[in-house]
Protein backbone atom coordinates (compact mmCIF):
# COMPACT_ATOMS: atom_id res chain seq x y z
CA UNK A 1 0.00 0.00 0.00
CA UNK A 2 0.85 3.56 -1.02
CA UNK A 3 0.06 6.66 1.25
CA UNK A 4 0.24 10.23 -1.31
CA UNK A 5 1.11 12.86 0.95
CA UNK A 6 0.01 16.25 -0.74
CA UNK A 7 0.19 20.21 -0.33
CA UNK A 8 -3.25 21.27 -0.80
CA UNK A 9 -2.18 23.13 -4.09
CA UNK A 10 -1.41 19.96 -5.31
CA UNK A 11 -4.66 17.89 -4.64
CA UNK A 12 -5.16 17.52 -8.63
CA UNK A 13 -1.79 15.63 -8.85
CA UNK A 14 -2.68 13.79 -5.87
CA UNK A 15 -5.94 12.77 -6.89
CA UNK A 16 -4.09 11.06 -10.33
CA UNK A 17 -2.63 8.77 -7.83
CA UNK A 18 -5.71 7.14 -6.48
CA UNK A 19 -5.92 4.00 -6.82
CA UNK A 20 -7.18 0.72 -4.92
CA UNK A 21 -3.41 0.60 -3.58
CA UNK A 22 -3.00 4.23 -2.49
CA UNK A 23 -4.56 6.42 0.08
CA UNK A 24 -3.92 10.32 0.50
CA UNK A 25 -3.07 12.96 3.34
CA UNK A 26 -2.89 15.98 3.04
CA UNK A 27 0.17 17.02 4.86
CA UNK A 28 -0.41 18.35 8.33
CA UNK A 29 -2.54 15.63 8.89
CA UNK A 30 -0.03 12.78 8.24
CA UNK A 31 0.16 9.47 10.03
CA UNK A 32 2.09 6.44 9.10
CA UNK A 33 2.22 2.39 10.08
CA UNK A 34 4.30 0.99 8.54
CA UNK A 35 2.55 -2.15 8.74
CA UNK A 36 -0.13 -0.54 6.17
CA UNK A 37 1.87 1.63 4.50
CA UNK A 38 5.01 0.24 2.06
CA UNK A 39 6.26 3.33 0.58
CA UNK A 40 5.30 7.70 0.46
CA UNK A 41 4.90 9.64 -2.49
CA UNK A 42 5.38 13.45 -1.67
CA UNK A 43 4.02 16.09 -3.95
CA UNK A 44 4.07 19.88 -3.29
CA UNK A 45 7.69 22.36 -2.92
CA UNK A 46 7.36 23.23 0.96
CA UNK A 47 10.36 22.42 2.05
CA UNK A 48 9.99 22.05 6.37
CA UNK A 49 6.32 20.48 5.26
CA UNK A 50 8.84 17.74 3.25
CA UNK A 51 11.26 17.57 6.49
CA UNK A 52 8.69 16.97 8.97
CA UNK A 53 6.42 14.37 6.71
CA UNK A 54 10.08 12.36 6.11
CA UNK A 55 10.92 12.00 9.65
CA UNK A 56 7.80 11.04 10.73
CA UNK A 57 7.69 8.46 7.49
CA UNK A 58 11.77 7.86 8.96
CA UNK A 59 10.36 7.07 12.94
CA UNK A 60 7.43 5.00 11.45
CA UNK A 61 10.25 2.67 9.51
CA UNK A 62 8.88 3.30 6.29
CA UNK A 63 11.05 1.53 3.28
CA UNK A 64 10.73 4.13 0.42
CA UNK A 65 9.54 7.48 -0.52
CA UNK A 66 9.52 8.84 -3.64
CA UNK A 67 9.56 12.87 -3.24
CA UNK A 68 8.18 14.34 -6.94
CA UNK A 69 9.75 17.71 -8.00
CA UNK A 70 10.34 19.78 -10.98
CA UNK A 71 12.02 18.87 -14.16
CA UNK A 72 13.41 22.31 -13.16
CA UNK A 73 15.74 20.72 -10.68
CA UNK A 74 17.23 19.10 -13.50
CA UNK A 75 18.71 22.25 -15.46
CA UNK A 76 19.55 23.76 -12.27
CA UNK A 77 22.29 20.86 -12.57
CA UNK A 78 23.12 21.59 -15.61
CA UNK A 79 23.59 25.11 -15.05
CA UNK A 80 25.89 24.47 -11.94
CA UNK A 81 28.15 22.55 -13.85
CA UNK A 82 29.16 25.75 -15.66
CA UNK A 83 31.81 27.77 -14.57
CA UNK A 84 31.23 29.90 -12.07
CA UNK A 85 34.54 31.81 -12.38
CA UNK A 86 33.67 32.98 -16.18
CA UNK A 87 31.85 36.71 -16.42
CA UNK A 88 28.28 36.56 -17.89
CA UNK A 89 29.85 37.57 -21.60
CA UNK A 90 31.81 34.79 -21.25
CA UNK A 91 29.12 32.33 -21.16
CA UNK A 92 27.59 30.36 -23.18
CA UNK A 93 23.65 31.11 -24.29
CA UNK A 94 22.42 28.34 -22.72
CA UNK A 95 24.69 28.97 -19.59
CA UNK A 96 23.21 32.52 -20.10
CA UNK A 97 19.80 31.93 -19.76
CA UNK A 98 20.28 29.02 -17.17
CA UNK A 99 22.18 31.60 -14.72
CA UNK A 100 19.04 33.71 -15.09
CA UNK A 101 16.21 32.19 -15.48
CA UNK A 102 16.38 29.19 -13.10
CA UNK A 103 18.93 30.05 -10.61
CA UNK A 104 17.39 33.06 -9.22
CA UNK A 105 13.49 32.38 -9.39
CA UNK A 106 11.73 31.05 -6.29
CA UNK A 107 9.46 28.30 -7.15
CA UNK A 108 12.79 26.90 -8.98
CA UNK A 109 14.78 27.78 -5.35
CA UNK A 110 11.68 26.06 -3.57
CA UNK A 111 12.25 22.74 -5.83
CA UNK A 112 15.42 22.37 -5.55
CA UNK A 113 15.73 22.89 -1.49
CA UNK A 114 12.93 20.25 -1.49
CA UNK A 115 15.44 17.87 -3.35
CA UNK A 116 18.28 18.50 -1.18
CA UNK A 117 16.04 17.40 1.52
CA UNK A 118 15.08 14.09 0.25
CA UNK A 119 18.48 13.09 0.06
CA UNK A 120 19.47 13.96 3.44
CA UNK A 121 17.13 10.95 4.18
CA UNK A 122 18.71 8.71 1.84
CA UNK A 123 20.22 6.84 4.57
CA UNK A 124 17.78 5.93 6.65
CA UNK A 125 14.93 5.39 3.95
CA UNK A 126 15.48 4.54 0.38
CA UNK A 127 14.18 7.92 -1.12
CA UNK A 128 14.00 8.51 -5.00
CA UNK A 129 13.18 12.22 -6.57
CA UNK A 130 10.97 11.94 -9.68
CA UNK A 131 11.19 15.14 -11.61
CA UNK A 132 8.80 16.59 -14.10
CA UNK A 133 7.20 19.53 -16.49
CA UNK A 134 4.64 21.80 -14.53
CA UNK A 135 1.28 19.67 -16.11
CA UNK A 136 0.32 22.75 -16.67
CA UNK A 137 1.98 25.67 -18.59
CA UNK A 138 2.06 29.38 -17.05
CA UNK A 139 -0.69 31.63 -17.55
CA UNK A 140 -0.15 35.27 -17.76
CA UNK A 141 -0.71 38.49 -20.55
CA UNK A 142 1.86 37.38 -23.45
CA UNK A 143 0.62 33.84 -24.19
CA UNK A 144 -1.55 31.47 -25.71
CA UNK A 145 -2.58 28.30 -24.52
CA UNK A 146 0.78 28.83 -22.09
CA UNK A 147 3.13 29.54 -25.02
CA UNK A 148 4.79 32.71 -24.54
CA UNK A 149 3.44 34.13 -28.03
CA UNK A 150 1.06 37.13 -29.35
CA UNK A 151 -1.60 36.58 -31.97
CA UNK A 152 -1.74 39.18 -34.51
CA UNK A 153 -4.03 40.61 -37.16
CA UNK A 154 -2.56 38.02 -39.81
CA UNK A 155 -0.20 35.70 -37.84
CA UNK A 156 1.41 34.88 -33.84
CA UNK A 157 4.61 35.87 -32.87
CA UNK A 158 6.66 34.10 -30.10
CA UNK A 159 10.47 33.16 -29.06
CA UNK A 160 12.93 30.91 -30.39
CA UNK A 161 12.30 28.75 -27.63
CA UNK A 162 10.80 25.65 -26.08
CA UNK A 163 9.87 22.95 -23.04
CA UNK A 164 9.17 19.92 -21.85
CA UNK A 165 5.81 18.44 -21.56
CA UNK A 166 4.46 15.22 -19.68
CA UNK A 167 0.78 13.36 -20.18
CA UNK A 168 -1.16 12.72 -17.30
CA UNK A 169 -1.19 9.35 -17.98
CA UNK A 170 2.87 9.63 -18.10
CA UNK A 171 3.18 11.46 -14.89
CA UNK A 172 0.87 8.58 -13.14
CA UNK A 173 2.94 5.67 -14.75
CA UNK A 174 5.60 6.94 -14.32
CA UNK A 175 5.38 8.27 -10.24
CA UNK A 176 4.33 4.28 -9.67
CA UNK A 177 7.58 2.51 -11.96
CA UNK A 178 9.95 5.05 -9.59
CA UNK A 179 8.27 4.24 -6.79
CA UNK A 180 8.77 0.37 -7.79
CA UNK A 181 11.63 0.60 -9.49
CA UNK A 182 13.76 3.41 -8.78
CA UNK A 183 17.75 3.39 -6.91
CA UNK A 184 17.94 5.11 -3.73
CA UNK A 185 19.77 8.58 -4.60
CA UNK A 186 18.49 8.51 -7.41
CA UNK A 187 16.93 11.68 -9.30
CA UNK A 188 14.64 10.63 -12.48
CA UNK A 189 13.70 13.35 -15.03
CA UNK A 190 11.20 12.44 -16.68
CA UNK A 191 9.20 13.85 -20.31
CA UNK A 192 7.26 13.26 -22.98
CA UNK A 193 8.63 15.32 -25.53
CA UNK A 194 10.02 18.72 -25.78
CA UNK A 195 9.25 21.23 -28.19
CA UNK A 196 9.95 24.46 -30.13
CA UNK A 197 7.52 27.00 -29.62
CA UNK A 198 6.94 27.53 -33.04
CA UNK A 199 6.17 23.75 -33.41
CA UNK A 200 3.61 23.66 -30.64
CA UNK A 201 1.84 26.60 -32.09
CA UNK A 202 2.06 24.78 -35.66
CA UNK A 203 0.27 21.67 -34.31
CA UNK A 204 -2.19 24.14 -32.50
CA UNK A 205 -2.89 26.60 -35.30
CA UNK A 206 -1.59 24.99 -38.67
CA UNK A 207 -3.48 27.44 -41.02
CA UNK A 208 -2.19 30.29 -39.29
CA UNK A 209 1.70 31.76 -40.23
CA UNK A 210 4.08 31.44 -37.02
CA UNK A 211 6.75 33.96 -37.18
CA UNK A 212 9.84 32.75 -34.77
CA UNK A 213 12.38 35.72 -33.52
CA UNK A 214 15.18 35.24 -31.58
CA UNK A 215 15.27 35.90 -27.63
CA UNK A 216 17.42 39.12 -28.04
CA UNK A 217 14.35 40.92 -30.09
CA UNK A 218 11.87 40.00 -26.96
CA UNK A 219 11.05 43.61 -26.61
CA UNK A 220 8.42 43.17 -29.90
CA UNK A 221 6.56 41.51 -27.47
CA UNK A 222 7.22 43.86 -24.43
CA UNK A 223 5.70 46.73 -26.35
CA UNK A 224 2.35 44.72 -27.20
CA UNK A 225 2.43 43.90 -23.82
CA UNK A 226 2.34 47.27 -22.14
CA UNK A 227 -0.51 48.12 -24.66
CA UNK A 228 -2.79 45.40 -23.09
CA UNK A 229 -1.60 46.28 -19.28
CA UNK A 230 -2.75 49.66 -19.77
CA UNK A 231 -6.28 49.29 -18.99
CA UNK A 232 -5.39 47.29 -15.71
CA UNK A 233 -3.60 50.16 -13.79
CA UNK A 234 -0.12 48.97 -14.71
CA UNK A 235 1.11 51.56 -16.94
CA UNK A 236 4.27 52.36 -14.54
CA UNK A 237 5.47 48.95 -15.70
CA UNK A 238 9.53 49.28 -17.15
CA UNK A 239 9.70 48.47 -20.75
CA UNK A 240 13.38 46.88 -19.77
CA UNK A 241 12.23 43.95 -17.69
CA UNK A 242 8.57 43.78 -18.46
CA UNK A 243 8.31 39.79 -19.52
CA UNK A 244 11.92 38.87 -20.11
CA UNK A 245 12.84 38.14 -16.64
CA UNK A 246 9.70 35.13 -17.26
CA UNK A 247 10.76 33.88 -20.57
CA UNK A 248 11.50 30.45 -21.06
CA UNK A 249 14.25 29.35 -23.19
CA UNK A 250 15.35 26.14 -24.74
CA UNK A 251 14.94 23.44 -21.71
CA UNK A 252 15.00 20.75 -23.43
CA UNK A 253 15.23 16.98 -22.14
CA UNK A 254 15.77 14.01 -23.76
CA UNK A 255 14.31 11.06 -21.34
CA UNK A 256 14.60 8.02 -23.75
CA UNK A 257 17.54 6.37 -21.60
CA UNK A 258 15.90 7.25 -18.00
CA UNK A 259 12.50 5.55 -19.41
CA UNK A 260 13.79 2.12 -20.29
CA UNK A 261 15.68 2.23 -16.88
CA UNK A 262 11.69 2.49 -15.52
CA UNK A 263 10.12 0.49 -18.14
CA UNK A 264 8.16 3.32 -19.31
Amino acid sequence: MKVVVYEKEFLKEANMLLDEETQLQEVGNTSFDAEKYQSLIYIGNNAEKLRVTLTIAKDAKIARAVYVGNISSYFVRKATKADKKKTKAKLNMDEVCLDVHLLKHPAVKAYEECEKIAMEYSNDISVSVAEFPSLKLSDGILNINGIPAVKLKKYIVTFDGGFSRISDESFVNSVNNICEKGKNGVCYPVVDESLKYKTALEKEFPDVKILEFPSELWFIMAIKGKKLVKNQDETKIKLVTFYKDTLYHNYFLDATEIKKDLDL
